[in-house]
């Protein structure tokens, strides 16, 4: 598939508080990608955007792609960036903005005191089984949502139960991971991880 055909229609669409990452996952999955550097590249033009979970660069190309009309919007809506904007003077908020769009994600994390805090640099991909269970039922796919990766957050606001995990290490920066229930004899779903195809 290439670049051109990507530009005349658009393959897949945001799900309601779905972050970027997953999006890119969900194509990665869909369109069975040989690297996440090809699924990086298709999307956003750079062979290392979209595999950041929690900030994700180079958002113009991928607005290009997927005909979004406004690239600002999506780092505010479907990215964690916005929930530590209030902490932060306008200037740099701007300038953080404006890197996601155009840019890389590397730094932020320093920027914004992250490093500093007590959740540290690298965080785990968080998800609540029953929406993922109602993702699944409702879009056909499951989904990494917003508020659940935020820092601190270890409760689903909806359904009010603990929020899974991924591996505590973390994704490397080779994978790209989705989110997965299976039930097992049992109406407790069970919790899985799909680690998608490694460079």
């Amino acid at each position: 598939m290439g670049p051109t055909l990507l530009s005349e229609q658009p393959i897949l669409e945001l799900l309601p508080g779905e972050t970027l990452y997953n999006l890119a996952a969900r194509f990665h999955f869909v369109c069975g990608s040989t690297t996440p550097a090809a699924t990086g590249r298709l999307l956003f033009s750079h062979p290392l955007a979209g595999l950041h979970h929690e900030f994700t660069g180079h958002v113009d190309g991928f607005a290009k792609r997927l005909q979004l009309q406004d690239p600002r919007a999506a780092v505010l809506r479907h990215t964690i960036l916005s929930a530590y904007l209030p902490f932060h003077s306008a200037d740099h908020c701007e300038n953080w903005i404006a890197r996601l769009i155009a840019g890389s994600p590397s730094s932020l994390k320093a920027e914004l005191c992250l490093l500093a805090s007590r959740f540290g640099a690298s965080h785990p991909l968080k998800a609540c089984a029953h929406c993922v269970e109602h993702d699944s039922a409702t879009y056909g796919a499951s989904s990494w949502h917003v508020e659940h990766q935020l820092f601190g957050v270890t409760i689903c606001r909806i359904h009010h139960s603990p929020l899974m995990h991924s591996p505590s290490h973390g994704i490397r920066p080779t994978q790209i991971c989705m989110a997965g229930v299976t039930k097992r004899n049992s109406s407790t779903p069970a919790w899985g991880f799909l680690f998608l195809r490694r460079r």
